[in-house]
């Protein structure tokens, strides 16, 4: 919504060469999208050089892939944003649309991100352009900006347990919070969505799985064991599984190596939002007390923020477990470098004796360095022992979103087809601090980092765009 208000006001776009439909609404399904634009051009039959229509949740719509084709290869005046849930869009979709329509994903709120559209006070915390930055830092330097780092630790504990989906994000009360979060997983998503879009024939085992993996989640998952317990075949929970990994509610992690290391080895399955467990168990507030489950909470949120961000780097995360079964929580790979990070958190200060699979991984693998993440604002700096830096949870999490937005890494760039071969991208930014007015127009944007402006033929209006947001106006 932010980017039609934007082509009003500022691009002088006229209002009649503007759609925006919301496919979810029953008259709508029934409609089709053909009538639906027949019906938009009888109401204004004024003849635009461009018409831009804007369409979320698509895969409402019957046949939408032949739907996008048709309408990309004759009817070159019309420019076409669609938004949808992932599964339907990407896999189950009969049309590649490759050439015609570029597929971007959408992440839920990084921990910066949630504090600036609770707009909380700021912390006078000093921006890095790297994690690696901090090891040019001293430790006097360190000590002092993990000090000031304390007063982000308890937004911290309510961002596990609000999440990091606006809606949630924005009210008061975290128990209403959590309601939120139980109604749109369990009720929409699971039992609406899957069944609907999905083909899910057998729900309450789909949600058995979902039950089992927000119990057991961040650890080695067992497929026979998985089965045995809930009576369900191995094939069946292989799918069900997939589903949820394609639906954007867990995130499958394959064990760090090459060839037979990945097939023979076992997969860890995070949720994709720390708040999901604590919601869906019913567990509250209650969680900050249990070291195990705080912990598993955090680790998931270092998940998240890691496969986010590193993956726009071009990084694939995983683990990985030594011979002797020590475990490095994550390592962030490109295939030239690898880097690793551990989870370390509780109340004691980190010692060597707490690391044995950094160091067999250092040993083995030699990477140039790596992070340890602590609880403690005050266990933050340089190991003795190894090329390591400490940094508390909550402070790598606040670098990790900053630096997103300060690397334009909330760029998206939408291609529209002209003729032949020819694109012009439209560049959408979305100020995070405007979501608290509108928290649903968080589906308008992603995290994924623009192109060259050099490389596409840019119109006048979404150059101007461009220009004024790069340069800090916006």
């Amino acid at each position: 919504m932010q980017v039609i208000k934007k082509m009003l006001t500022d691009n002088g776009v006229p209002a009649g060469a503007i759609l925006y439909v919301a496919m979810e609404h029953l008259f709508l399904k029934l409609a089709g999208l053909d009538r639906i634009i027949e019906t938009w051009k009888e109401l204004d039959p004024k003849a635009y050089a461009q018409r831009f229509i804007f369409i979320d949740e698509i895969q409402c719509a019957k046949d939408w892939e032949t739907w996008v084709k048709r309408t990309v290869d004759f009817s070159k005046e019309n420019r076409i944003v669609f938004t949808g849930s992932a599964l339907p869009i990407t896999n189950t979709s009969t049309e590649s649309g490759v050439g015609r329509w570029h597929t971007c994903a959408m992440h839920t709120l990084s921990f910066y991100e949630y504090m600036k559209i609770r707009k909380s006070d700021e912390v006078a915390i000093p921006p890095i352009q790297s994690l690696s930055e901090l090891f040019t830092l001293s430790q006097a330097e360190l000590s002092r900006i993990g000090a000031v780092s304390e007063s982000l630790k308890g937004h911290f504990y309510e961002y596990l347990l609000r999440g990091g989906v606006p809606q949630t994000a924005l009210v008061s009360d975290i128990a209403w919070a959590q309601q939120l979060m139980r109604e749109d997983i369990i009720d929409k998503i699971v039992k609406r969505d899957m069944t609907a879009f999905f083909g899910v024939r057998h729900v309450i085992d789909l949600e058995s799985i979902f039950l089992f993996i927000c119990m057991h989640y961040g650890t080695l998952i067992d497929m026979k064991t998985l089965c045995e317990n809930l009576e369900i075949k191995r094939p069946t929970a292989q799918s069900y599984i997939e589903i949820l990994e394609a639906a954007h509610l867990v995130t499958r992690l394959k064990p760090f190596g090459y060839g037979k290391d990945i097939l023979r080895g076992k997969s860890k399955l995070y949720l994709n939002d720390a708040s999901i467990a604590p919601a869906v168990l019913l567990k509250g507030k209650n969680i900050l007390s249990d070291q195990q489950a705080l912990g598993q909470c955090v680790e998931t949120t270092l998940c998240k923020h890691l496969t986010k961000h590193m993956g726009a780097k071009k990084f694939l995360v995983s683990y990985w477990r030594s011979g002797k079964n020590h475990e490095v929580d994550f390592i962030a790979s490109d295939g030239n470098r690898s880097i690793p990070f551990e989870v370390q958190y509780r109340e004691q200060h980190t010692e060597k004796k707490d690391f044995l699979g950094l160091a067999e991984f250092f040993k083995e693998k030699n990477p140039d360095h790596g992070y340890i993440i602590t609880k403690n604002s005050s266990d933050i700096g340089l190991t003795p022992w190894s090329k390591c830096i400490k940094i508390p949870a909550h402070l790598f999490c606040w670098w990790i979103g900053q630096n997103e937005i300060s690397q334009f890494e909330i760029w998206d760039c939408l291609l529209y087809p002209l003729t032949g071969q020819q694109y012009y991208a439209v560049y959408v930014h979305l100020p995070i601090e405007s979501l608290s007015n509108n928290p649903h127009s968080f589906r308008w944007r992603d995290s994924l980092r623009v192109g060259r402006k050099a490389h596409f033929n840019v119109p006048p209006w979404a150059d101007t765009a461009f220009s004024s947001a790069y340069s800090g106006q916006n």
